[in-house]
């Protein structure tokens, strides 16, 4: 699996996650049947806090890749604490958020704390309009 987004982020969590997600040759049969069954494997549950922001990061940035290429990711507005903020605002802070929890998810920053955690909270309000 190429992961070509997280390539981009060169630190040690990242290629932790990256050969983690490989497995080893005595599990990789396991894997695959749990697979074929779920969709998925349990190697993704294992730590589903870091799962969640990898593939939430990975997939905005192809979604901001393809969708600003078809629709105008300035129409829609979101209110989030006090801010107006475009679709595309949201998308960058969720991505900020996330690149900040992959390369650092036990930093004691309050500021980066809190980018990290909006993540989840203006996830939440724009949903209904990540689609194109």
């Amino acid at each position: 699996m190429s992961r070509y987004y997280l390539k981009q982020i060169e630190n040690r969590e990242t290629q932790h996650f990256l050969e983690y997600v490989k497995g080893d040759s005595k599990r990789l049969n396991k894997f695959a049947n749990e697979r074929r069954k779920y969709g998925f494997d349990s190697r993704e549950t294992w730590s589903l806090d870091s799962t969640f922001y990898y593939w939430l990061y990975e997939r905005l940035m192809m979604f901001k890749e393809k969708a600003s290429e078809i629709v105008d990711l300035t129409f829609h507005k979101f209110e989030y604490k006090g801010e107006t903020l475009t679709q595309i605002e949201c998308i960058d802070r969720m991505i900020e958020g996330c690149r900040l929890f992959i390369e650092d998810s036990d930093t004691n920053d309050k500021e980066k704390q809190e980018k990290i955690k909006s993540v989840c909270e203006i996830w939440a309000i724009v949903i209904p309009a990540m689609w194109w």
